[in-house]
């Protein structure tokens, strides 16, 4: 995870597989789909609500891993690194 305050979707995948998604792939895209209002690419913290609401309904071991994804990100945006 490169922490520059965004989830990229290959990060989405890569979260998702150490859920144990049997396709991470498929959940990382519905995921985007879902939560990438401003259609970046990517998912920021203005969109991190609609991501953990997905997220929420596969159950609570996927929240664990977007909780720390999403603090590493809010914590170097705090700090101005990988803003642009």
């Amino acid at each position: 995870m490169n922490q520059d305050g965004r989830l990229s979707l290959e990060e989405l995948k890569q979260a998702f597989g150490h859920l144990g998604a049997a396709v991470p792939a498929y959940r990382a895209i519905l995921g985007l789909c879902k939560a990438d209002a401003n259609h970046d690419g990517s998912v920021d913290m203005d969109e991190l609500d609609e991501l953990v609401k997905y997220a929420y309904q596969l159950g609570p071991p996927k929240l664990t891993v977007l909780f720390r994804l999403a603090s590493k990100a809010v914590d170097k945006q705090k700090i101005g690194i990988g803003s642009n």
